[in-house]
C-alpha cells in the first residue's frame, strides 16, 4: 500500500512580466499576503496565512503560465522511491534537486515530490461580509 501524501503546495508558475499582477491577485483572492522570495529560490514566493504554514507559492518561470502541485512525502518515504513508483504508474522524471523531484504524469502533467518537515494547515480567513474561507482544492 503507498503511503499517503499529508501535504500539498500549488505553484501558480508565471512568466516574469505576470508575476507583479499575480502575486496581487491571489493575495486579494485569498486575503494573505505575498512573502519576500525565498532566500535560496528567489524565483519562488509564498502566499503567507496569517497562522499555520503555506500552501499556495507562486514561481517565476520561462515560459507559459501554468499550475503544478508538490507532493510532500510522508515520514520515511524517500523521494527516489516514489519516483520509481510514480514511473511505474506512468510518469517521468525529469530534473533531481536536492530535495524535490521534478515529474511530469501521464498527461503531461507536472509535478514534484518533495521531503519536508510536518506542517500545519491555516485556519479560515473572516472576510468583511463575516463568511469565511481559505484556498482548499486546486
Amino acid at each position: 500500500m503507498p503511503a499517503p501524501v499529508p501535504w500539498i503546495h500549488a505553484f501558480v508558475d508565471l512568466p516574469e512580466p505576470l508575476l507583479k499582477a499575480g502575486l496581487g491577485f491571489w493575495t486579494a483572492v485569498t486575503g494573505w499576503p505575498s512573502g519576500r522570495s525565498w532566500p535560496d529560490h528567489p524565483e519562488f514566493h509564498s502566499i503567507e496565512p496569517p497562522d499555520g504554514d503555506a500552501y499556495l507559492h507562486l514561481q517565476q518561470i520561462d515560459g507559459a503560465p501554468r499550475v503544478h502541485l508538490d507532493l510532500v512525502r510522508a515520514a520515511g518515504v524517500a523521494v527516489d522511491d516514489e519516483r520509481a513508483r510514480h514511473a511505474d504508474l506512468g510518469a517521468v522524471a525529469g530534473k533531481r534537486h536536492r530535495w524535490w523531484q521534478v515529474m511530469s504524469s501521464p498527461g503531461g502533467k507536472a509535478h514534484c515530490l518533495v521531503v519536508e518537515r510536518h506542517r500545519a494547515r491555516p485556519g479560515p480567513i473572516m472576510w468583511p461580509d463575516r463568511h469565511r474561507g481559505r484556498v482548499a482544492q486546486v
